[in-house]
Parts: C-alpha cells; sequence; structure tokens
C-alpha cells in the first residue's frame, strides 16, 4: 500500500543520505586537489536530487570577490569570471546567509525590488537552490544545483536534506584549508578575548548591580537566591508559610553550545530565561544559578501549585528556539522540593534536594520533573551506603575484580586483544555487573579512582612474566579521568613502573566521555598516544555525533555499538550503515571492532561485510583471569 511504500521509499533516503554523509567524511582526508574534492562532492549530490547543473562558489569576505571554482552547466560550458559587486542569484544567497529556493516567478519579482539583476544571455532556470556554505559561521561561499526543464523543481525538502548535506561539506572543505582555518580561528579568538575584556570593564562599573544580578539574562543570581530563601526560611520557620524551590537543567545546552559556538549557546540562555519567566507567578523569583542551571522559589507556595509550574515550563519549551539561522530544541530537567519541618533544619537543604531530584530526571530520560519525597530520599540513601561499601573495596584486591572478554579476528578466529571488564564481588560471594552500581559515579571523583584501580590491576596483570604472551588489553575510561590534566602522566607512569609498554593497552572512550572539556580530553589522548598507547571510539554510532568526533580526535580505532550488530541478520539498514562504518573506517586507517556478536549468521554477514574483528558471547563471555587460556594467539575458557 501507499504507506507501506512510503515507508520504504523513507528508508532508502535515509540509507542514502547516510551514505552520502560516510563518503563525505572519507573525502576529508583523502589525497588529491580541490578540483577533484569538487567533482566528488557534485557526485555525492547527484546521487541524493538531481544535480545535472551544479557549481560551488567560493566568496571573499575580505574583498567581496566571487569566483567559481567548479561548474557544471548544461547551456553555459565555460564557468563565469571572478566578480565583485553584482547581483546574481549567488551574491544574493551570501547576502541573505541562508538557503534560497526560487523559481522564475521568484526571480522575477526579485529583480523588480532590485534584488537582482537577471543574465538575458544565459539559460532561464525555472527552479534554482542555492546553499551558502559557511566556515566559523562566516559564508564562505554558496552551493548551487538548478533546472532548466519545468519536469524537475526542487522543493523545500531538497532543499532542508542539501542544507544539512552542507554542513558536512563544510567540514570537509575546512579539513582541506586547515592552515586558513588556524588563522581564523586566532583572529577570532583574539576578538573574543577583546570582546570579553571589555565585558569585564563594563561588569567592572556595574558591579553592585552585577553582585545580585546575571549578567547574560538580567535574572538574579545565586547570591540573590540564597539571600532570598534565607528571609523565607526564616518566615517558614515562624509561620509555616509553605516554600517550594526548583531546580532546572537545560538539556541538550552543552552539545548545542558545543555544536554551534558559544554566542549561539549565550542566546540560548537568554531566550530560555525568557521562557522560563513567562510561566512565573509575579511573586516567583526565577534566578540563574549558573551555566545552564536555573532555580525557582515559590513562597507561600503549596507543593501541587509548584509541581503546576513545573509543568508549565515543560510545556513552554515543547516549541524550538531560533538562533541566527539555526532551529533548535532544548528542554528541561526539573526537581521539586516543598519545605519539610521534619527532614529540613536549614536552606542549603532545600538546595540540595532539589538538586538531587532534578539529577533523577537528567538519569531517567530528561524533559520531566520530579518531586523529591521519601522513596527518592531512601534511594540517595542507598547510593550513599553503596559509595561507602565501594570506597572500601577499592582498598581490597578481592572484591573489584577484572573480567576479560576476547576480541576476535573474524576471518582466522585468532585472538587479537582483551577487554577489561569490571565486576564487584559482595562478601557473600554475588558478583554485581558494573551496570548496577557504575552510573551512579558518573561525575564523581570516585569513578576516576575506580579508572586508576583497574588500570593497575590490569597492568600488574600485564607484568607478570607468564603473561608475557598477552595481547593488548582494552580499559575503559570515563569522562572524568580522561579530562582530569594529571591522568595521561598517571597512566604512563604506572606502566613505567611495572615495566609494561604503553601499546599493550588500548583504551576505550564513549562520545559521552569528550563532550565534559573537549580540549582536556583531546590533550590526554595526544599524551597517550604519543608514547604508543591505542584510544578506540567505544558504542560508535549510538551518540548524536560520533562521525564529528571521528573528525575531530585521534583515534586509532573504534567499535561499533551493538545495537547495530544486534539487527545484522534481520535489518538491511543495520547492514547498509555496518558496511558504511567498515569502509569508512578502512578509508581512514582505523581498526574496526564489531561489538555484540552472539551467533554464527552475524558472524558470517561481518565476514560478508568485510568487518576484520568482532567480540560478543558467540566467542565467550567476560571470564575471570583463573578461567582465561591464552595459548597460540586463541583465548578460551
Amino acid at each position: 500500500n501507499d504507506a507501506l511504500r512510503q515507508e520504504v521509499q523513507d528508508r532508502e533516503r535515509a540509507e542514502h543520505l547516510q551514505s552520502a554523509l560516510f563518503q563525505i567524511a572519507a573525502l576529508s582526508s583523502q589525497p588529491g586537489d580541490m578540483n577533484e574534492l569538487f567533482r566528488s562532492l557534485h557526485m555525492i549530490v547527484g546521487e541524493l536530487l538531481v544535480a545535472l547543473n551544479f557549481y560551488i562558489a567560493l566568496y571573499d569576505g575580505a574583498t567581496g570577490e566571487v569566483t567559481f571554482p567548479y561548474y557544471i552547466d548544461e547551456h553555459q560550458h565555460t564557468p563565469p569570471r571572478s566578480r565583485r559587486g553584482q547581483r546574481g542569484f549567488t551574491e544574493y544567497v551570501i547576502g541573505q546567509r541562508r538557503p534560497c529556493l526560487i523559481d522564475y516567478e521568484d526571480a522575477r519579482r526579485l529583480e523588480s525590488l532590485g534584488e537582482i539583476e537577471m543574465q538575458r544571455d544565459s539559460g532561464r532556470s525555472s527552479s534554482w537552490l542555492g546553499i551558502p556554505l559557511f566556515d566559523s559561521g562566516q559564508v564562505r561561499g554558496v552551493l548551487v544545483v538548478q533546472s532548466y526543464s519545468k519536469d524537475v523543481s526542487y522543493t523545500l525538502r531538497d532543499q532542508e536534506l542539501l542544507t544539512f548535506v552542507s554542513r558536512h561539506i563544510d567540514t570537509a572543505l575546512s579539513r582541506r584549508s586547515a592552515a586558513e582555518a588556524i588563522h581564523t580561528a586566532n583572529v577570532l579568538l583574539e576578538a573574543r578575548v577583546r570582546d570579553r575584556t571589555r565585558e569585564l570593564d563594563q561588569a567592572n562599573a556595574r558591579l553592585q548591580h552585577e553582585n545580585s544580578h546575571d549578567s547574560l539574562t538580567g535574572l538574579p543570581n545565586r547570591s540573590q537566591l540564597q539571600h532570598r530563601l534565607r528571609q523565607a526560611w526564616q518566615d517558614f520557620c515562624r509561620n509555616g508559610r509553605q516554600l517550594v524551590v526548583m531546580f532546572i537543567d537545560l538539556d541538550r545546552f552543552k552539545m548545542i553550545n558545543d555544536s554551534l559556538g558559544h554566542h549561539c549557546g549565550d542566546i540560548l540562555l537568554i531566550q530560555a530565561a525568557e521562557r522560563l519567566r513567562s510561566c512565573m507567578r509575579e511573586e516567583d523569583l526565577l534566578a540563574r544559578l549558573g551555566g545552564d542551571e536555573f532555580a525557582v522559589l515559590s513562597i507561600d507556595t503549596p507543593l501541587q501549585t509548584g509541581t503546576g509550574i513545573a509543568q508549565r515550563i515543560l510545556t513552554a519549551f515543547e516549541q524550538p528556539f531560533v538562533i541566527d539561522d539555526h532551529t533548535v530544541f532544548s528542554s528541561c530537567s526539573i526537581g521539586v522540593v516543598g519545605a519539610d519541618s521534619q527532614f529540613h533544619q536549614e536552606p542549603a537543604d532545600l538546595l540540595r534536594d532539589a538538586d538531587t531530584a532534578m539529577y533523577r530526571v537528567k538519569n531517567g530520560g530528561r524533559d520531566s520533573f520530579a518531586v523529591f519525597n521519601q522513596a527518592l530520599r531512601r534511594e540517595v540513601s542507598d547510593q550513599v551506603e553503596q559509595e561507602g561499601a565501594l570506597r572500601t573495596a577499592l582498598k581490597r584486591t578481592d572484591q573489584l575484580i577484572p573480567y576479560f572478554q576476547p576480541v576476535i579476528c573474524v576471518n582466522t578466529g585468532d585472538l587479537l586483544a582483551l577487554e577489561a571488564l569490571i565486576r564487584w564481588r559482595m562478601p557473600d560471594g554475588r558478583i554485581i555487573a558494573p551496570e548496577s552500581f557504575l552510573p551512579a559515579l558518573e561525575g564523581l571523583r570516585l569513578i576516576g579512582r575506580l579508572d586508576l584501580y583497574m588500570l593497575k590491576r590490569v597492568i600488574t596483570i600485564l607484568a607478570q612474566p607468564e603473561n608475557g604472551h598477552w595481547p593488548p588489553v582494552h580499559v575503559n575510561c570515563s569522562s572524568y579521568s580522561i579530562t582530569r590534566p594529571a591522568f595521561a602522566a598517571e597512566v604512563l607512569a604506572m606502566l613505567a613502573e611495572h615495566n609494561v609498554a604503553p601499546g599493550r593497552l588500548c583504551l576505550e572512550l564513549t562520545e559521552g566521555a569528550l563532550v565534559a572539556d573537549p580540549e582536556q580530553a583531546r590533550l590526554s589522548m595526544k599524551q597517550l598516544a604519543e608514547q604508543g598507547m591505542s584510544v578506540m571510539l567505544d558504542d560508535f554510532g549510538a551518540g548524536f555525533s560520533s562521525l564529528s568526533y571521528v573528525h575531530q580526535y585521534h583515534f586509532s580505532g573504534l567499535k561499533i555499538d551493538k545495537s547495530f550488530i544486534f539487527g545484522l541478520a534481520s535489518s538491511v539498514r543495520s547492514r547498509a550503515i555496518v558496511r558504511a562504518i567498515v569502509r569508512m573506517a578502512e578509508s581512514l586507517d582505523l581498526t574496526v571492532v564489531a561489538e555484540g556478536v552472539e551467533d554464527l549468521e552475524t558472524l558470517e554477514l561481518l565476514r560478508e561485510i568485510g568487518a576484520t574483528q568482532a567480540q560478543g558471547y558467540y566467542f565467550s563471555a567476560p571470564l575471570p583471569i583463573e578461567q582465561l587460556v591464552i595459548s597460540a594467539g586463541r583465548a578460551a575458557g
């Protein structure tokens, strides 16, 4: 039926788009001049939509010159000469800084308004689609497809598709002009430093106001909130006037800020503050605590009214934010607490409990609110108890133990590596899997101690003479550790102390581990790689920006997320994605490991696709060292 046909078409379109993005990513690292790059981009775009007439124009913002380094047209066989000050379709897109879809009637209207000048000596386009190309927020040129046939008319869907693809083309062009990008970055950095210095000078002139208000949003700041909360607490204690505190965290703000830039991040904060303010009553105090965190103080308010405010906020944030040329979505995670003299002894207790409830929402999927209640109080108490037990376990050697799972050559069955996976052996003999205790430790210093503990255990095992034949061992690393400045030096010192070569150890990082402090993560990876240690990107494809991380960081390999491998036998799309990942990795000289192989059929499909390394229960479950036998390049339990 039509619905099924449409679903198949949509799926094929998505697969073509995914393939195109991987091809563009591969282009950025392939040798060749810019003309070859442009020709390849033309071919890729032509697989997505009709691109018989296609050109790329480049724009020099300093001189205003427009050049046409790549130009394919069925009526005009030679590219236009470089020009300045003209008013063609290309210049119109540059001036507008947005995609433009123009048919003949649009062109006549724009010409009548003096916006453009029609070229009388060239073929008349019946449909013209131009997408601006950007470099660090500046227009660097325009990508154009056009049609002279009434049978081919571009649509808004084509515009959206080409706009999305153009962002990846921007990345490919930037990598080919790295020197210019570095120069541009330095210029922008100097401008930002000047802007920040000017802001600080202005802030000093407004010091009295800034002591109680946030300079970006104009909202009361943390100091003002704490002052008002102390007053409200005293009133609650004396007169019993009900009191509600809310903590609000913007979901996905970090990703938006990193991908679009701090300027767009600031605009999002300003717009979010206005939207939050629109949900408040006149007597409510809305404050910005810092970063993307806000708080609400509602005086003489029952808890039910507070949850109503939280629901209004969630509803308001269902609408997108428009920032420059970008449309972005950011929901909220909200923690709500009502003052209770039985459990709260001071104002800080309210802030603590609201913060705890908010993080409960973030860990549970975001875009919701939670009320701090007795159940959550008990959960927090249990977590504190578990953390205490884990701290005790870290001081012993018989509770936190590494299990090992082999990484196998798909074609020969040879053992290529081992992954060390932590297990917690309780005093009663029970073995607890990491998913039962690791998520609660994310972001805490304790997770860093756990990382070092596991690394030391693995290094100690590798240092034993009887284990000299072991292959490299993979160890998972948290966001906390990879973004800690001293981490790389500490790991290398442990290796040197035990006389273990860095090449015998490999760190595995997830995309989430790179978000907190990308620059420090990059520096730590560089320090380890310079000494011969490998770093792999784990769970590739499961996050929002895995492909961009392959560009930005020098990984030695990647592990395909098991969700793709589980569906390999039943999903054409999964096979296409895995095949594209393998081809991309080959072009970038990256090692690829397929995680989650649980049956022979999946293994044979991986062989057919061309994958070379795999891991999963089909080969072996994770085993303690006493059950692990390694000999002649193979592992067995």
